[in-house]
């Protein structure tokens, strides 16, 4: 239930930034899906907020060109093959986190 929360919670910092959500997606399938309806400009992948491989999520995002960043609360969890992507640590201010989907993203909404 917590996890709902926090995703609603990301959705809202969000919509209010600018940015059209199009998730929460909790499995590969529902990324493909997603993906298959049309373009993702950038995701925000919560490692600790999955109920599987973080890593498997994180590779189908690559594989799919999806820029993303990681949200974690603790940089030691963070998949071998993606230490070095933009990353924010739990708990966040609002501000870093979208600073973190900007260069992910690589556009300058300022």
């Amino acid at each position: 239930m917590d996890q709902a929360i926090i995703a609603l919670d990301l959705q809202s910092q969000l919509r209010d930034a600018g940015y059209r959500s199009v998730g929460p997606a909790t499995s590969n399938a529902a990324i493909r899906a997603l993906a298959a309806r049309g373009r993702i400009d950038g995701a925000v992948l919560d490692v600790e907020g999955v109920d599987f491989s973080a890593a498997e999520i994180a590779d189908l995002l690559a594989q799919l060109r999806v820029p993303f960043v990681l949200l974690t609360s603790g940089r030691d969890i963070v998949p071998a093959d993606f230490v070095g992507r933009p990353t924010v640590d739990k708990p966040y201010p609002t501000q870093e986190l979208l600073l973190a989907l900007e260069q992910a993203i690589g556009r300058d909404r300022a």
